[in-house]
């Protein structure tokens, strides 16, 4: 091999592997940014499905049903009310008070007289229904603080906040607005619980219309 034929065989040889060399730096470079696009651009399409996928809503934000309000803190309670004595019966207390004791275990929704203790608080009711008595001064006392209690600006949701435990009914039972008339202070609403319905009578028992607050005066099985 002459001198110059060695030379070119040289200058060849380095062309080649240089050429090599490029083609891996290019081919190595080319899947690196393959895996960093695919990586950048599945990224945003997770947190767009995440961002837009709907949440759902809470228990407290798809019902506007009151929780039981207690005793204390309601403008009007029943009116004929009794506290058991120890060794008494619920027949015996129903015949103290001239009811039967079907009528007795109704209006107060017990289905187990065996569970009636002595300090219970048994509601009475007359004449077939049961009738409630305002409290003036609690009446005062929400409405100073009826940012507390928006929902008593509503007769249906008052209803469902005070009605329990008269004949057993409960906030998650079907309360439905029959009439209001904000002129007057007066308001209608009907309970479906089971095959059986209930009317409940409201009024307001001071400020009249949209920023009045309202209370049980009755509740009765409907005819």
């Amino acid at each position: 091999m002459t001198k110059k034929t060695w030379v070119l065989f040289c200058v060849l040889v380095v062309i080649i592997l240089a050429l090599s060399g490029a083609s891996s730096f290019f081919f190595f470079k080319t899947k690196t940014l393959e895996k960093n696009s695919t990586g950048s651009s599945s990224s945003p399409a997770i947190q767009d499905a995440v961002s837009t996928q709907p949440l759902s809503p809470s228990p407290s934000s798809t019902t506007s049903i009151q929780s039981n309000a207690s005793s204390s803190t309601r403008p009007s309670n029943p009116t004929d009310t009794y506290v058991v004595k120890e060794g008494e019966t619920l027949y015996g207390i129903a015949n103290q008070n001239g009811l039967t004791l079907a009528d007795l275990t109704a209006a107060n929704g017990i289905t187990d007289p065996n569970k009636v203790q002595a300090g219970q608080t048994l509601i009475i009711p007359k004449n077939g229904q049961i009738a409630y008595t305002v409290n003036t001064t609690q009446v005062t006392a929400i409405e100073k603080n009826i940012s507390k209690y928006q929902f008593r600006l509503d007769p249906v949701q008052t209803a469902q906040a005070d009605s329990s435990p008269a004949y057993g009914l409960q906030n998650t039972d079907q309360y439905t607005l029959q009439a209001k008339d904000n002129t007057a202070g007066t308001a209608t609403v009907t309970v479906s619980k089971n095959s059986q319905k209930y009317l409940i009578t409201l009024i307001q028992p001071d400020i009249k219309g949209g920023q009045g607050i309202w209370a049980i005066t009755l509740i009765a099985v409907a005819k």
